[in-house]
């Protein structure tokens, strides 16, 4: 019997379908043309698969140094899981890629293509704050993340990188939130 949607992730869904096709907007508002060059570079595909991934595993690296270190980053995992709530393999992938796409399209492509990388990242880390260290610590997370992706998609100008990378660190990170093992909530974080 297939588990009930939460209305987290209804919401998420929502919240990225429209972050996806304002920063599809803005990319054509610039005139950038959405086409696979967009996405990746033809005759170096293979770069921006290497250089994605890359990128994901130095984040995953990052955040378990910081998760060792900082009992504000364990608490946010609590957070975080208490309000993904219970989902299974294939929410956690839907959610995964959709953000993953979703948020560089609109940061790396639209509003970086306007404003910059630097100045795109701290946009980025910024609508990752929430009240107290746990979301200062996510913030400061987010900024790593975007200011790599950022360097990424300038570097490349593609999206195909960022996109890898972004998908990598959303996947994990969601998959371990969750417990997700067959679509059972085994391994999930507790609420206290």
């Amino acid at each position: 019997m297939a588990r009930p949607t939460t209305r987290f992730y209804r919401v998420a869904w929502a919240f990225y379908l429209f972050l996806a096709l304002g920063g599809l907007v803005g990319l054509a508002a610039q005139g950038r043309r959405i086409d696979l060059e967009l996405l990746v570079v033809p005759a170096s595909w293979w770069l921006d698969v290497g250089l994605g991934v890359g990128a994901g595993v130095a984040l995953l690296a990052l955040w378990l140094v910081v998760r060792r270190a900082s009992a504000a980053a364990r608490k946010l995992e609590e957070i975080l899981a208490r309000l993904l709530g219970p989902v299974g393999r294939e929410e956690v992938l839907a959610l995964a890629v959709i953000s993953a796409v979703a948020e560089e399209v609109a940061f790396r492509g639209a509003l970086q293509g306007a404003v910059g990388w630097v100045p795109a990242a701290v946009v980025f880390a910024l609508l990752h704050l929430g009240p107290g260290a746990p979301f200062r610590l996510w913030s400061g997370y987010a900024l790593a993340g975007g200011l790599a992706f950022g360097w990424l998609a300038d570097h490349r100008q593609a999206l195909a990188a960022p996109i890898l990378g972004h998908l990598l660190v959303n996947l994990v990170q969601l998959r371990r939130l969750a417990g997700a093992r067959g679509g059972d909530t085994a391994g999930q974080i507790p609420e206290r």
